[in-house]
């Protein structure tokens, strides 16, 4: 029964973020004090708005004007009428529309315990590196610069909110963050064209590695240099992925050349599967439209 109540609440609750307003009925008096308590809210008239709010309880949208009540000015609301709120009201789509407003405020205040307490995972990456910062802050470092946590936020090809960067700061001096893992954010950055990432990360690479991503940068603006084998000469744990990403890209206009540094590069390719596999497919697919 309880999980048919939950259910039922919800569906009125995405009801009601569809509809801007209930239409008043004359024989509903609790449809009508709604209606004039929102409208009381919207002009700012709290002194109506509190009349009419304790008759409403009832109402099965009575935590949806309590939410338009807190985030109306959210800032001057307080940390008990904001938890009450998130306890009271668990269940329903509004609480999760108000944490994230709440954890916003307690980590712009340095709050970090209470960012501990309140936080419940969900989708946002900002969000789970100000939970992680936090549990840094609250003497929980391992947990919070655990592998199986640190790894998947690095390891994208898209940038990261700037909540996660003193988190990557502390995860380095830590001695976290392997050479191997920066030159893995930087492949998938190559990979998927974004190459101001790429720069970035660079700047956490030794001198003695730059040179590498600086040829890598080079071919992804003109893959024909992947024809002078001398463009890169030597040997790099990621020349295949840069001969992988500079063929794909080489085989959008020119796929026969493609060919020719597949077949004179096959051997360096076939040490690195991934690197083959993007390399193969590109000139393939390119190959059959040519």
């Amino acid at each position: 029964m309880n999980r048919l109540t939950a259910l039922v609440r919800r569906l009125v609750f995405a009801l009601a973020w569809l509809v801007p307003a209930l239409p008043t009925c004359a024989d509903d008096s609790g449809s009508s004090d709604f209606v004039r308590a929102e409208q009381a809210l919207k002009a700012g008239d709290r002194a109506a708005f509190e009349s009419l709010l304790p008759g409403l309880r009832e109402h099965p949208l009575y935590p949806y004007l309590r939410f338009a009540e807190l985030t109306a000015d959210l800032d001057s609301a307080s940390d008990a009428s904001i938890e009450s709120f998130l306890d009271t009201f668990a269940d329903t789509p509004l609480a999760e529309r108000l944490r994230p407003l709440y954890l916003k405020r307690l980590a712009a205040t340095g709050r970090w315990a209470d960012l501990v307490r309140v936080y419940r995972p969900d989708d946002s990456v900002e969000r789970r590196c100000q939970y992680l910062q936090a549990l840094l802050e609250t003497g929980r470092r391992g947990e919070a610069l655990a592998p199986a946590e640190m790894r998947p936020l690095w390891l994208s090809p898209a940038s990261r909110p700037a909540a996660c960067d003193p988190l990557f700061s502390a995860w380095e001096e830590a001695g976290g963050l392997t050479l191997e893992l920066v030159w893995g954010r930087i492949r998938l950055s190559m990979e998927a064209g974004e190459t101001n990432l790429a720069r970035y990360l660079g700047d956490r690479l030794p001198e003695t590695e730059r040179p590498w991503l600086d040829r890598w940068l080079a071919v992804h603006s003109d893959p024909g240099r992947l024809l002078d084998p001398a463009a890169l000469a030597g040997d790099h744990p990621l020349r295949a992925a840069i001969l992988a990403s500079g063929a794909a890209r080489l085989a959008r206009s020119r796929p026969n050349q493609a060919l020719e540094v597949l077949v004179a590069e096959e051997a360096a390719l076939a040490a690195d599967p991934a690197a083959w596999d993007l390399a193969h497919r590109a000139v393939a697919r390119a190959l059959v439209r040519s």
